[in-house]
């Protein structure tokens, strides 16, 4: 997946497209049970709402979105597909998945 990476921004900076950055550590804050819910909590809830019990956590990040806490997680389904889940870091529901 690196070199996949690597090769698209040689390519953007080649035809001199802006490239958008992906590492904001300051957007990016570490999860923490002290939110409300436990990360294991947030883990079943997801592998239950996508109905992917082989599936696994690749980065989570607490954010603040639209006056509440939330919770964004980079989640890799058995089948090898990343899915992106945000959940409310209080709560645990999940509000969104792409």
């Amino acid at each position: 997946m690196n070199a996949v990476r690597l090769l698209f921004v040689c390519l953007c900076l080649g035809l001199g497209f802006a490239v958008p950055t992906t590492n904001v550590a300051h957007a990016c804050e570490g999860v923490s049970s002290a939110q409300g819910v436990s990360m294991r909590t947030i883990v079943s809830r997801i592998r239950q709402h996508l109905r992917d019990p082989g599936g696994r956590v690749l980065r989570a990040c607490t954010v603040r979105s639209g006056g509440r806490t939330v919770i964004e997680v980079r989640w890799l389904t058995s089948s090898d597909r990343v899915v992106f889940v945000t959940v409310d870091a209080k709560t645990g529901a999940i509000l969104d998945t792409r």
